[in-house]
């Protein structure tokens, strides 16, 4: 079975990880491996440091202007 691509957009205002980015880094590392693409979308927030931990996590991010 080919990988698919799953795709996560969401608007999170925080500079800080808080636990909503825990969660989509968890299900980054679960669709890595099970061999599946994972995309987040999300708005891009000043000085945040949460985007590292998703990229980190496998994270295929794209940061947008406004939700």
């Amino acid at each position: 079975m080919a990988g698919r691509t799953i795709c996560h957009v969401f608007d999170f205002g925080a500079t800080n990880a808080g636990s909503f980015i825990p969660l989509i880094a968890s299900l980054a590392r679960a669709a890595g491996a099970h061999g599946d693409r994972f995309v987040a979308i999300g708005t891009e927030i000043p000085d945040a440091t949460w985007p590292a931990e998703l990229t980190a996590a496998g994270a295929e991010l794209y940061l947008v202007g406004s939700a």
